[in-house]
């Protein structure tokens, strides 16, 4: 997978009867830092929904290398190797977090039981595989909140996603996290995955992303 674009994209909320895109445009190139930026209600994260499968568009067209794909739900996406970070977090409390990080591929004993050994160790290879420093035995709910995010990326990243979009990802993180959660992307990118961060913080997209787009009242 060389490119994705996404055409003409319309979506009306039909609840509401608000317009969030408006034949908004996007293109993305592989293993860049892609940045999508606008001021709230920009429809930033609509667009995002879409690709990730989770919302259809009501009009226009997404295209894989020039072809084009339709997605009913997010595991249609992720078969493709795209998947979504929210901004809310995911986590499900009372487990481990290597559990939360196979949540969902978990590997099996006879196709049936959970395997917890197995469990541990492929989220240990994961979280060495791309440089993170989380404790893949911490529980769940002792985990900081860039420790959540970190386990929400590993699941994606675990799911062997090549595509990461991030949702707003610094807006709950200090300081001191944001650094090293930079410093991250840059190493998945190095890796060869490709980033695409929701953002309205203007020095850190300027820092970190290789191209930009920009979104206000829906459009491009």
């Amino acid at each position: 997978m060389q490119r994705i674009s996404l055409v003409d994209i319309d979506k009306t909320y039909p609840y509401s009867r608000s317009q969030a895109n408006r034949k908004a445009r996007l293109d993305i190139r592989a293993g860049e830092i892609h940045a999508v930026v606008g001021e709230n209600g920009a429809g930033k994260t609509t667009l995002m929904k879409i690709l990730s499968g989770l919302y259809p568009p009501d009009g226009g067209r997404i295209l894989v290398d020039g072809l084009p794909v339709y997605f009913s739900s997010p595991a249609d996406a992720a078969a493709l190797g795209i998947g979504m970070v929210h901004q809310h977090f995911t986590i499900i409390p009372g487990i481990s977090a290597a559990e939360n990080i196979v949540f969902g591929s978990e590997p099996r004993r006879a196709g049936i039981f959970i395997h917890p050994r197995r469990s541990l160790e492929e989220a240990r290879k994961t979280v060495a595989k791309y440089g993170f420093s989380l404790d893949p035995e911490k529980p769940a709910d002792l985990l900081t909140v860039g420790e959540r995010q970190q386990v929400e990326i590993l699941r994606q990243l675990h799911k062997d996603c090549r595509i990461l979009i991030l949702d707003e990802p610094t807006s709950v993180l200090t300081d001191r996290e944001i650094q090293t959660f930079l410093s991250s992307l840059r190493t998945l990118k190095s890796l060869g995955r490709t980033i695409v961060l929701i953002s309205h913080k203007v020095k850190e997209v300027m820092d970190i992303s290789d191209s930009i787009t920009v979104m206000r009242d829906g459009r491009t």
